[in-house]
């Protein structure tokens, strides 16, 4: 696969901008937009961090559902491992799926109000830990190490461009291009605690389709010590 630098990604950006609407070849999925912007960079599917002096990830979303939409900014699977915690929410308070086979178990909460099913986020600075609460005895409380999730993010996050597309009559246009440098992990908490980062499960009995961090679109560039419009 061909290395890419900064400098070799922005100028591959301006010319997909520069080449206007491009039809939708794959079909009516909101990922494709994604799916496409590999095939215009070169990318295999599937591996959008890309190697430099730092790794890039790339990040892409259609400008059609902001403002409400969330970013997925990682996958991760809470602790304690051991305890099977997906399986245990699913299995405790799930709910009977649509196919009438398996049991559903999704939540979308943050630390500002409980979900509906009675969950919220807790920011434990003295355990240094991010906890999902309920208020119930004997609740297995899902939790992620400050230490582990930094390890995370820096791993995937240090650097990122973040793409918006727009579209129309199933063709995309790659509009808007942000190059995000340095992810401070500080800002992420802060994030956290202020409510504007997700947790999201997505899981039912036989499929789990991960557990993620997601933050809206606009407030990204929060999470970072460098922000520069490339378009």
């Amino acid at each position: 696969m061909q290395i890419f630098t900064k400098e070799s990604l922005i100028e591959k950006f301006l010319e997909i901008h520069n080449r206007g609407w491009i039809d939708n070849y794959r079909n009516l999925s909101d990922g494709n937009v994604g799916n496409i912007l590999e095939d215009l960079l070169g990318i295999d599917e599937n591996n959008l961090k890309l190697p430099d002096a730092g790794e890039w990830e790339i990040k892409c979303q259609r400008i059609k559902c902001q403002p409400s939409s969330l970013l997925t900014l990682f996958h991760y699977e809470p602790e304690p491992r051991d305890m099977k915690v997906v399986p245990y929410l699913i299995d405790s308070y799930g709910w009977p799926h649509k196919n009438g086979v398996e049991k559903s178990f999704r939540q979308t909460i943050n630390t500002i109000r409980y979900s509906d099913k009675g969950f919220i986020v807790q920011l434990d600075e003295y355990e240094k830990q991010v906890k999902v609460y309920k208020n119930e005895p004997n609740f297995i409380t899902p939790y992620w190490d400050f230490s582990v999730l930094e390890e995370k993010v820096n791993l995937k996050l240090k650097n990122q461009f973040n793409v918006l597309s727009l579209s129309k009559n199933n063709r995309f246009k790659y509009s808007d291009v942000i190059a995000l440098e340095n992810f401070n992990f500080d800002k992420f908490l802060g994030e956290i605690k202020n409510g504007n980062v997700w947790i999201d499960f997505n899981a039912r009995t036989k499929h789990n389709h991960g557990t993620s961090f997601r933050i809206k679109q606009q407030l990204v560039a929060r999470l970072y010590d460098k922000v520069t419009q490339i378009l």
